[in-house]
């Protein structure tokens, strides 16, 4: 297998520091923490989250696309970055 350029233990790493985020939020909002500082945990959750999106997609345009026709590159990589950014396959 080729190496990636991100390798997969960084982004577990990321992955679980986002799920310790998420339970830290979780948390705040049980002991009913000001409105404000959930939102800024979120936001900041929602950082790290289209962080290691950048991160995954970097490793797919490295090497999942090297399988592809080269006329299909432009079309997969499109449609990569339309699930991430709007949600559509």
């Amino acid at each position: 297998m080729a190496e990636l350029p991100v390798p997969r233990s960084e982004i577990n790493a990321r992955l679980k520091k986002i799920e310790g985020q998420i339970r830290g939020i979780q948390k705040m909002v049980t002991d009913e923490r000001d409105c404000v500082d959930i939102m800024m945990q979120l936001a900041a959750t929602k950082s790290a989250l289209q962080s290691v999106a950048g991160m995954v997609l970097r490793n797919y345009t490295s090497i999942c696309l090297e399988r592809k026709k080269s006329a299909d590159i432009g079309t997969e990589l499109a449609r990569a970055v339309s699930i991430w950014v709007g949600g559509h396959i």
